[in-house]
């Protein structure tokens, strides 16, 4: 138990650290922080940034990027959610008119027709230090009513967060294409639910398993198709050695979530100029909690891991394999701490190495 005390203490201290650094979260509001609609000497806090802020805030639910308000519902019952005319606690509601529309996050439910919600874009607020923002603002509306002193908006319904849609997700149509010093990769991933493509990238290893490109990108695309492609020597500056074989592989963050295509292999064209008398390895498998590659896992491999989780460092290829310790494709806090009670030898191995045993 004082073990456990002290990792957990050891933890908190790496996050103060960290956050006296840089306040930061693990996914990204897609949505401006300040507007003006009225047009007067005041900003306001948007309804979309701020019921996106709530969702996560509140459930850890990151949102796609839906648009001005008035998409919202539409937008959420073709990406899966469930949605109706009821008004329930940790539900989003949403109403048209003014252009723009507007949501708001429900907090509670009194009876009825008659709700609390947490909300932004309040251009009444505008001039006073919330900028915009309401808390614990009450309302009777019925879906098909205008919002009370608002007669400009109507009530389209409610988002249900809790049971979002689960996302499954596809890759096909690959296809590679070299010749002696370069190579042409192509995928198409398909998911099941609309959403937000906020990461496409691609890991290249030669014959001994070394990685010898790498590269991130955040194409931008919301909707349930996204193509990826990549010119090695154009795009991550790799010039190709003749006759060699090579393994790549993509990935992708779809609605927060990482995703990572097969593993696969090419060998271009012409003689290689420096053979191998052995044939190649194949590429090393991770040795997990070792993120520095010292041959140990200690403490500094869980800092490594937590910094990655607070986004104030990107780990990629060999790095992220290695950190990603309970194999949920996600590097968080809770790595970072499976890794410091395998330092402290409380843990003989992780949960993503008897996952695959």
């Amino acid at each position: 138990m004082k073990k456990i005390k002290k990792l957990i203490s050891m933890l908190i201290c790496m996050v103060l650290v960290l956050s006296s650094t840089m306040i930061v979260h693990s996914a990204s509001n897609p949505y401006p922080t300040t507007q003006n609609v009225d047009g007067d000497a005041y900003y306001e806090i948007p309804c979309t940034w701020f019921a996106w802020q709530q969702a996560y805030d509140n459930l850890g639910i990151a949102l796609p990027a839906w648009g001005n308000a008035v998409n919202w519902f539409s937008n959420a019952q073709a990406a899966g959610y469930s949605t109706g005319s009821i008004p329930k606690a940790n539900s989003i509601a949403v109403w048209s008119g003014n252009t723009y529309g507007h949501v708001a996050y429900v907090t509670a439910v009194s009876g009825g027709n008659t709700f609390t919600v947490n909300e932004g874009g309040r251009t009444d607020l505008d001039h006073t230090s919330s900028h915009g923002v309401a808390y614990g603002y009450q309302l009777t509306n019925a879906v098909g009513q205008s919002r009370p002193y608002d007669p400009g908006k109507t009530l389209l319904g409610f988002i249900y967060l809790t049971g979002s849609p689960s996302v499954s997700l596809s890759w096909s149509n690959s296809d590679c294409q070299y010749d002696t010093t370069n190579a042409y990769m192509y995928i198409e991933a398909d998911t099941n639910v609309r959403g937000s493509f906020t990461e496409a990238g691609i890991t290249v290893w030669n014959e001994a398993g070394g990685v010898v490109g790498t590269k991130s990108e955040n194409p931008g695309i919301t909707g349930t198709h996204l193509n990826v492609w990549y010119n090695l020597t154009n795009e991550l500056g790799i010039v190709l050695q003749p006759g060699t074989t090579y393994k790549y592989q993509f990935h992708i963050v779809f609605n927060g979530q990482r995703y990572k295509s097969s593993v696969m292999s090419f060998r271009t064209k012409g003689v290689n100029p420096n053979p191998s008398p052995e044939p190649s390895p194949s590429p090393k498998p991770p040795v997990y909690g070792d993120i520095d590659d010292d041959g140990y896992v200690t403490a500094a491999d869980a800092l490594c891991a937590l910094r990655h989780a607070a986004q104030l460092t990107v780990l990629e290829g060999d790095a992220f394999l290695a950190a990603d310790v309970n194999g949920d494709q996600q590097i968080t806090a809770a790595d970072a701490l499976y890794i410091l009670q395998k330092a402290a030898q409380m843990i003989n191995t992780f949960p993503v190495e008897n996952t695959k045993s």
